[in-house]
């Protein structure tokens, strides 16, 4: 299956030439069109915000027992989708043990024996991987793209394990 977004004429840094390959990212999207069955489990979608974090939440101090959330701010990533594609799903399962533990305690646990939220968490993360070796080809950060592009074939090699078609 052909990607559905034009190659680059060149590349965008020198320092990240030959390294900022969108083979990987074809293959992991040929996974992910293969395995549409999975992605089709999710049945209705909810905002996302894309960038959710303390700095992005405005609180009201009124309330004397505790903080009340009054707003949230910097919506530019927002976008309609299964609430696992969210940044902040990713941020918060790649520290387990950590601060970040709270989160869930709120959230409430993923069904990871599900094949299905397996499967989606893992595409998602390759997306997220995918944005931030690209964030990273911007930055001219050659170390950080090189990371990155190890992350996805990571991912893409996960994916293949698990998909069913």
């Amino acid at each position: 299956m052909a990607a559905p977004y034009p190659a680059p004429t060149r590349p965008r840094s020198r320092s990240t030439a030959g390294v900022l390959s969108r083979a990987v990212v074809d293959e992991i999207h040929s996974i992910a069109a293969d395995n549409a069955p999975l992605l089709d489990q999710v049945t209705s979608a909810s905002l996302l915000t894309g960038d959710l974090w303390t700095a992005n939440v405005l609180l009201s101090a009124d309330n004397d027992e505790y903080p009340e959330i009054t707003g949230v701010v910097d919506l530019d990533r927002a976008e309609w989708g299964d609430p696992l594609a969210d940044w902040v799903i990713w941020m918060a399962r790649k520290k387990p043990g950590t601060e970040r533990d709270s989160f869930w305690s709120g959230y409430g646990a993923l069904a990871e024996e599900d094949p299905s939220v397996r499967f989606r968490l893992a595409l998602y993360a390759a997306r997220h991987q995918a944005a931030v070796r690209l964030e990273n080809a911007r930055l001219a950060d050659a170390a950080g793209v090189q990371d990155g592009s190890q992350q996805l074939a990571q991912n893409a090699e996960s994916l293949r394990q698990m998909a069913v078609g």
